[in-house]
């Protein structure tokens, strides 16, 4: 579910570095995930759009693939203003995102 190759060469393998970005990206992926759950309870699709887009980021330099996946789709629905349920794909990107925490927690 999660690999750290990239990171690992971000940070040349320096270990303290690569959990400082882990913890960090935990942290903003908590606040981001919150802002989203809002933004999709408002139906501000702009917001969907732009806080899928840093999620997904994110989750690509830390490896974490399928989340990648599912917030491109939730992404990609935003910019169709809701022509899916953003709510289905939110609780699908949270479920990922537990199991992904739990790695990097395990991890470090």
């Amino acid at each position: 579910m999660l690999d750290l190759t990239n990171l690992r060469m971000i940070t040349n393998g320096n270990k303290t570095m690569l959990n400082a970005l882990l913890t960090e990206f935990i942290s903003t992926t908590d606040h981001d995930l919150k802002e989203l759950s809002s933004a999709i309870t408002d139906q501000k699709y702009g917001s969907i759009a732009r806080l899928s887009h840093r999620i997904k980021g994110a989750a690509a330099i830390v490896g974490a693939s399928e989340l990648v996946e599912l917030t491109a789709k939730l992404e990609a629905a935003a910019y169709q203003s809701g022509q899916d349920n953003p709510s289905d794909l939110l609780d699908r990107i949270v479920h990922c995102y537990k199991n992904v925490s739990e790695e990097i927690n395990h991890y470090k």
